[in-house]
């Protein structure tokens, strides 16, 4: 990972996605599409390895195949349910709208994954101060 932890590595991934998705709503021609798929594939390839190896070590060794089963349980349920929502959002807003929608909710991570990492980072500050 890296020394300042795996938060700067998951906001490219999610960067990269709200990418992929902007690509695909605006392709006029097939470059664009596979322009989408290689920056995909850079999110992809940046993010996932990272929540794996978090996940793995946020919990003792006893524990770390339930991290395992997790994380790919996790991925499973998104590859499933994840088509499902984007034919529905497909079949009202068209794929444009669709593909938007897909940034914008990427976009909405990179913002609560934020949120949420200043606002751990102040109550370990608290913690610390006070021990």
């Amino acid at each position: 990972m890296t020394v300042k932890g795996p938060a700067v590595i998951l906001y490219q991934g999610l960067l990269f996605g709200a990418l992929e998705s902007l690509l695909l709503a605006h392709a006029t021609i097939i470059l664009m599409i596979v322009a989408a798929a290689i920056v995909k594939a850079f999110g992809q390839g940046i993010a996932q390895p990272v929540l794996q190896a978090e996940s793995f070590n946020r919990l003792d060794k006893s524990r770390r195949g339930v991290a395992s089963s997790d994380v790919y349980i996790g991925a499973s349920i998104g590859q499933c349910f994840g088509p499902l929502l984007g034919g529905g959002l497909a079949f009202s807003f068209e794929y444009e709208g669709m593909f938007n929608d897909s940034a914008a909710l990427m976009l909405g991570g990179v913002v609560a994954f934020y949120i949420y990492n200043r606002y751990t980072a102040t109550a370990k500050t608290k913690v610390l101060q006070e021990a």
